[in-house]
């Protein structure tokens, strides 16, 4: 999703399907059949945790999902750091740890997590900054581990960064299966990532696994953590596909008021579950699908362009589009403010339905 308006703290409800298995509780090779819901919260350490605990939807919580991320807007390239641009927030402070810190009877209830990030760019500026060809080319070719003093400053920079996800990560190490999602939208053209060359961008991506995953010298180890591949709706959207050996789970940001009939979504759906679009039939990814980010058209009928609510979006039309037209998807997330169900008609009837 393209940020025109900074968040500080978003409250999103979505439906996910429950991954299990018997012998091993973090593989991701066996499903139920139908979608539980669970609760989004943003990065702010203030937020009252009772919401995600006593809210109408909590019946179904299966997962709660963070952003490794806040919104102060900082754009200071000369000084962009963990500490001056704020852009990751430490996960290590009080009131963040909702799975364990909460005791209440829902906390059982809780069995996985998703967490995005909307990482700074390496050389400066919020997420939506911008690299040079050079500098990412530079970025991508350049293993994490070996990055040290006298590597350039945007590349200490980004390892600062990565190193600090990777402590939010850990936290979260125990509590059930944790999915990583970053460097998503990439065949979008906002974030310092997208739209870039396509075997650099992979490269990219293999070596932020390796970094987080590899027990090899220099790396975090976090062999657990599965990664998440989610594209934009539209073209392109397999292209930047990293390969099966990095990627655990896929799915596409899509934002739209007629999801049934939205030529976007029903391309990068084709391509991602493969099937046939246009005339082209794709071969599609054989990993989980669903839809990481999913709501009305930013800037449409119904959310304008700073996600602020102009009039009630019906939810119906994305539960029924799901069910009819993007079958293969086993989970869902909806965002906050204009997004937020409970501020629409149909929301709730997303968490009491089978798909």
């Amino acid at each position: 999703m393209t940020l025109k308006n900074p968040k500080k703290l978003f409250l999103s409800i979505f439906a996910v399907l429950y991954i299990i298995s018997a012998a091993n509780p973090t593989k991701v090779s066996a499903f139920f059949s139908t979608c539980k819901a669970g609760v989004f919260l943003g990065w702010d350490r203030n937020i009252d945790t009772s919401i995600a605990y006593t809210d109408g939807y909590s019946n179904r919580l299966d997962i709660i999902s963070y952003d490794l991320c806040n919104w102060n807007g900082n754009n200071d390239s000369s000084s962009i750091s963990w500490d001056s641009a704020s852009t990751i927030r430490d996960l290590q402070k009080p009131n963040i740890p909702l799975i364990k810190q909460y005791k209440g009877p829902y906390a059982h209830l809780i069995k996985n997590v998703i967490i995005s990030a909307h990482m700074p760019c390496p050389t400066g500026g919020t997420s939506n900054g911008s690299i040079s060809p050079q500098d990412f080319a530079t970025l991508a070719n350049t293993k994490i581990q070996d990055i040290n003093s006298s590597s350039p400053w945007f590349l200490q920079n980004y390892k600062a960064i990565v190193s600090k996800v990777g402590d939010g990560l850990e936290y979260y190490g125990h509590v059930g299966t944790v999915y990583f999602r970053p460097f998503h939208e990439v065949n979008g053209n906002w974030f310092w990532w997208g739209d870039k060359d396509v075997s650099q961008y992979k490269q990219l991506w293999i070596n932020l696994h390796d970094y987080l995953v590899s027990k090899n010298s220099g790396c975090r180890g976090l062999t657990w953590l599965k990664f998440c591949y989610a594209p934009n709706s539209g073209k392109n959207a397999a292209l930047y596909y990293p390969g099966d050996d990095y990627v655990d789970m896929v799915g596409m940001d899509a934002y739209s008021d007629n999801p049934s009939t939205d030529t976007y979504v029903k391309r990068a759906y084709a391509e991602l579950t493969g099937g046939t679009y246009n005339g082209v039939t794709y071969p599609g990814i054989d990993k989980p699908f669903g839809f990481p980010e999913l709501g009305p058209n930013v800037g449409g009928d119904y959310v304008d362009n700073k996600n602020r609510l102009i009039k009630k979006f019906d939810y119906k039309r994305w539960s029924d589009a799901i069910k009819l037209n993007y079958p293969k998807a086993s989970y869902f997330i909806i965002w906050n403010g204009g997004y937020e169900p409970r501020n629409n008609d149909n929301g709730t009837s997303l968490f009491n339905m089978s798909y």
